[in-house]
């Protein structure tokens, strides 16, 4: 098929085709009472449980476990969503370290 053929037939897909469909009208409101077995609610309420963001702690304990010597980076780096990059593999020369955290642009 042409290639100009074939951006019209997509383009009328995707634009033309909604509009062809068949429209099908609901139940008028005057039609329907609150008492044919719809109730009628003042109020919603919509509860979310669970956190939005999620908490990393660092605790002392962890911070012991490094091995003496290394940057302190190195414990961040065991937070998700946190990458450490470094050509010394103790992380100590800072020029060569590379911080990186999911969903922060550079």
């Amino acid at each position: 098929m042409p290639r100009p053929v074939r951006r019209f037939l997509c383009a009328w897909l995707v634009v033309g085709l909604p509009w062809t469909s068949p429209c099908t009208a609901g139940p008028d409101d005057a039609e329907s009472s609150p008492g044919d077995g719809a109730a009628t609610l003042d109020e919603i309420s919509v509860t979310g449980y669970g956190a939005g963001r999620q908490l990393q702690r660092l605790r002392a304990v962890e911070a012991e476990r490094l091995p003496p010597g290394s940057s302190p980076l190195r414990l961040l780096e065991q937070s998700p969503g946190v990458h450490l990059t470094s050509a010394d593999p103790w992380a100590s020369y800072e020029w060569s370290t590379r911080l990186s955290l999911r969903g922060f642009a550079q």
